[in-house]
């Protein structure tokens, strides 16, 4: 049962992650945009995946696993470094390569203190309103407001 529990949990880390860094792209350019869909849509993907593998017992989706954390966890780079070549507040790309870094140490607990401080910290700064996340007013490149209902 334990090992069930572990499964779920990660699993669930792993889409609530997607999740949070869909919202993170929170500029039009290319490397933001498409760097923040591949990581949202690889570490998604890694989260269902691994779900069916483990919690159901199908090994032969192993290499699916792998295919879709890698490009999750590859795709923080562009993302990270769009958002901190941004006109915005440069300090934002962090997140994103913290989390990188968080996913490559995950095995130890360093990396998850890494993961889960910068999202309990981007999530406090985003409730204040000094951290940006995708959403109704979402700035493009040239620091100007542009009104969304859903990206």
């Amino acid at each position: 049962m334990l090992d069930y529990a572990a499964v779920a949990l990660y699993s669930g880390g792993l889409i609530t992650l997607a999740l949070c860094i869909w919202r993170l792209r929170v500029l039009r350019t290319p490397a933001v945009s498409l760097g923040g869909a591949a990581a949202a849509f690889g570490l998604g993907a890694a989260g269902i995946v691994n779900l069916i593998e483990d919690g159901l017992g199908l090994k032969a989706l192993g290499v699916v696993y792998v295919a879709a954390i890698l490009i999750g966890t590859l795709a923080l780079i562009p993302l990270g470094l769009g958002l901190a070549r941004s006109k915005g507040p440069r300090w934002v790309g962090a997140v994103a390569l913290l989390t990188l870094a968080g996913l490559i140490l995950s095995s130890t607990w360093y990396g998850n203190l890494i993961l889960a401080g910068t999202w309990v910290c981007a999530g406090l700064l985003h409730h204040s309103g000094a951290f940006p996340l995708a959403g109704n007013n979402m700035p493009v490149s040239g620091g100007s407001v542009v009104e969304e209902a859903h990206l």
